[in-house]
């Protein structure tokens, strides 16, 4: 199964990113649209650090993608971080 989450990148900017797997400090992330050359080896996840990464939710990413469109970028009060609800199997 494909987990999603919203990653915070400079500025604010929230963008939705496929979870490839998770440390203590990082979250293993990708761009869903470039899968095919992260399943293929010709790409690589990106780790981004685990405070910047939260759970996926549809309603909410569309919020602050519209605020940063705005230019007034915010984090959603109702976000989850993703370290609180996703463990790395063991």
């Amino acid at each position: 199964m494909t987990r999603l989450a919203i990653a915070i990148s400079s500025g604010m900017k929230p963008l939705v990113r496929t979870v490839h797997g998770r440390t203590k400090r990082l979250v293993y992330l990708s761009n869903p649209e470039h899968e095919a050359s992260i399943r293929s080896g010709e790409s690589t996840p990106l780790g981004f650090p685990i405070e910047d990464v939260y759970e996926y939710d549809a309603e909410i990413f569309a919020e602050m993608e519209a605020a940063w469109r705005k230019g007034t970028p915010t984090l959603h009060r109702a976000l989850r971080p993703l370290a609180d609800v996703y463990r790395e199997p063991r």
